[in-house]
């Protein structure tokens, strides 16, 4: 029994939670619960892991493993999502998943969307003329230990990169500058809207490693801005 986690891009699907069994066949999804929104001071993560639990009869003590999509994502969001899946895991005594935003994505394109040709590029954390770009082979979950490699393993890349990459098909979110927007298109590159959902992340968990809690540490696409405004104002640290 796993407890699925995606919160760390809630502007691209709003944030959830799922239960479902991971066994030798295909992952089955028993519910999802999509977190609400509340006042700034608050966080729904817990009690809408407190309403899935109710709408299908179990109880914590029932999970076997938790899982958890860590990014990239919102710098906030991703920290919740892994603090709170390796605080369950720790305290129930089960194994943790860290599962690369990414190869979420991609499930959910693949299993919402249908198949594609080639390769998935999937964009997130776009700054200036560059986003980090994660490129998730052929077969997305087929692709196994390679596709979630590939899924951890994105950098930083300019439009012309990306369209060097020899991909066609690329998901990004709104925040994707205009004008890297219009050079992929002009590159052949087909770029559509990104999501996220809990059932997916429990879903390529099954193509993850589990481990201990330790193993939830959030995937950043580059250095925090805090931490490059503070390079700026007092130099490299000695």
């Amino acid at each position: 029994m796993t407890l699925a986690i995606e919160t760390a891009n809630p502007g691209s699907g709003g944030g959830s939670v799922a239960l479902g069994l991971i066994g030798g066949g295909a992952p089955e999804v028993l519910a999802v619960e999509a977190l609400v929104e509340v006042d700034r001071d608050r966080d729904d993560l817990v009690p809408a892991i407190e309403r899935l639990m109710a709408a299908t009869g179990r109880t914590l003590r029932d999970v076997g493993r938790v899982a958890a999509s860590v990014g990239p994502g919102g710098f906030t969001s991703t920290r919740v999502a892994c603090a709170t899946a390796a605080m369950l895991a720790e305290g129930l005594g089960v194994p943790a998943v860290a599962v690369p935003s990414a190869l979420v994505a991609s499930e959910r394109r693949r299993r919402v969307g249908g198949a594609v040709d080639g390769a998935l590029a999937v964009l997130m954390a776009s700054k200036g003329s560059a986003a980090w770009c994660a490129v998730v082979p052929a077969g997305g979950g087929a692709g196994g230990a390679c596709a979630v490699d590939a899924a951890r393993g994105g950098r930083m890349m300019t439009a012309p990169e990306i369209v060097a990459s020899g991909v066609w098909h690329a998901l990004a979110d709104g925040h994707l500058p205009p004008d890297v927007r219009r050079a992929l298109a002009e590159g052949g590159v087909t770029v559509e809207a990104i999501s996220f959902c809990a059932d997916d992340c429990l879903r390529a968990s099954a193509l993850c490693t589990p481990g201990d809690p330790s193993v939830l540490v959030p995937i950043y696409p580059r250095e925090p801005e805090a931490v490059t405004l503070w390079r700026a104002r007092h130099g490299p640290k000695r």
